[in-house]
């Protein structure tokens, strides 16, 4: 049988004013860096964290027609506080709005409720 990648790469491709522009992202991140991220206040910087793990690609260029180093799970984190802030706003919109569309168990709320930690009855929580 032949082997795939565990994860899923997806190609997004911008519009607007950053129309021409795309990026490549994992769709389906490590639960690690899910569990990390949801613990997280909502922000710039816990959205630039996220967006730091999953990108894998993308054609942006300086002013100057110098490429962007491409992304790396160690240094994207860093390189988007470098790009404009309605970029980085355009690009966690197209991504989040996407995984979230995505049918993935963890994101069913029924699959939730079955894998919620349950406080034990009675005696059983208590130490003795």
């Amino acid at each position: 049988m032949a082997r795939r990648p565990l994860f899923k790469k997806q190609k997004f491709e911008l519009t607007g004013d950053w129309e021409g522009y795309n990026f490549t992202a994992i769709t389906n991140l490590p639960l690690g860096v899910i569990e990390d991220w949801s613990g997280k206040e909502a922000g710039t910087a816990a959205m630039r964290e996220l967006l730091g793990k999953a990108l894998t690609d993308w054609n942006f260029v300086k002013e100057d027609g110098v490429e962007f180093p491409q992304p790396t799970p160690e240094t994207t984190a860093d390189t988007l506080r470098d790009l404009p802030h309605d970029l980085v706003a355009a690009m966690a919109k197209l991504y989040v709005d996407t995984i979230s569309a995505l049918p993935q168990a963890s994101r069913s709320q029924s699959w939730q409720k079955r894998t919620r930690m349950r406080q034990l009855p009675g005696s059983w929580s208590k130490k003795k």
